[in-house]
């Protein structure tokens, strides 16, 4: 009984360790198997993960837009490639022409006539009593029995201002060097408009010369 039991107890004992040999035995391929997996499954990972790349507005033809936007809007248009980067694009409005006005020409033209002609302080009347209050007689056209009537012109210009004195016709030198000097005091007149713009104006002043009888 005793040698049954102790061989019963061997193959027991032997029976429990080749159980456990063939238990041990498969953990270790299986802890290998897991092993292997997981690097795969690294693997598949690296290699499955995508390559993201920013999308230009070169790539018309992979990112076509239905509508155009209207100017001034912000519209998102969404990558066929890329659905989580939209790409934004800003229409500018278009900026408006400045309008540059052109400088203004100024009239210095010298006219014969306007619509309102320059005009002595007080008329006529007190530009004829200026002349021969200030007129004196030449003692040399005296002499030579000098006398008419010297037509001055002269510029009226857009200050009043008379300017550019000259005889029209012929006579004594004398009597024309004393008619220029006589206008050339005078004051500034009222200045000429051509509709309803100041100009330069031409104007006549006759100056009489007759030597009184004794």
């Amino acid at each position: 009984m005793k040698k049954r039991s102790i061989i019963l107890c061997l193959m027991a004992c032997m029976g429990m360790g080749c159980a456990h040999a063939q238990v041990q035995l498969p953990t270790k391929k299986k802890t290998k198997e897991v092993t292997v997996e997981t690097e795969q499954q690294q693997q598949t990972k690296q290699t499955a993960t995508p390559i993201v790349l920013p999308t230009t507005h070169h790539e018309t033809n992979d990112n076509p837009v239905a509508e155009q936007p209207s100017a001034g809007d912000t519209t998102i248009v969404h990558s066929e490639r890329m659905g989580s980067l939209p790409v934004v694009r800003r229409q500018v409005e278009p900026r408006a022409i400045p309008i540059v006005k052109k400088p203004k020409v100024e009239d210095n033209n010298i006219y014969e006539s306007a619509d309102k002609m320059p005009a002595y302080p007080g008329g006529a009347a007190e530009l004829m009593k200026f002349i021969n209050e200030r007129l004196v007689y030449p003692q040399a056209a005296l002499a030579d029995s000098a006398q008419g009537i010297v037509q001055v012109s002269f510029v009226v210009e857009k200050d009043g201002s008379p300017t550019g004195f000259e005889v029209l016709d012929e006579h004594h030198p004398a009597l024309e060097a004393e008619a220029v000097r006589v206008l050339q005091q005078m004051p500034k007149w009222k200045p000429a408009s051509q509709r309803g713009v100041k100009v330069r104006v031409e104007y006549v002043v006759p100056v009489k010369f007759s030597i009184p009888n004794n």
